[in-house]
């Protein structure tokens, strides 16, 4: 029998997480929705939406259920301004994700 703690690899895998957005361009100010297709091997606890910024990754948003989505504003900027969005993935063990990046287009 045994009686301890077992340490290392529970086979427990980090969460899969896909951004899309309805949109590939859009004016400044425009609303855009993100939605988020994510999944775990024990479940999705939630997903949250970023944008990158020059001082890094601004937090959106945090959607707890699926479907995961957000809308969000373009922010004002000149016609040309590339915006990258991500989304995070967190499971029940604490484990996350980040998607791929996309790109929404400033026209």
């Amino acid at each position: 029998m045994f009686l301890g703690i077992e340490l290392g690899d529970s086979g427990d895998q980090d969460p899969n997480v896909a951004l899309t957005a309805a949109v590939s361009q859009a004016p400044a100010g425009a609303t855009v929705r993100l939605a988020a297709a994510a999944s775990d091997d024990f479940g999705v606890d939630s997903v949250s939406f970023f944008r990158e910024e020059a001082q890094g990754a601004v937090l959106l948003a945090t959607d707890g259920a699926a479907p995961y989505e957000i809308d969000t504003v373009i922010p004002a900027s000149a016609a040309g301004t590339v915006w990258r969005y991500f989304a995070r993935a967190v499971d029940g063990a604490g484990q996350s994700s980040n998607s791929a990046p996309i790109a929404i287009t400033v026209r």
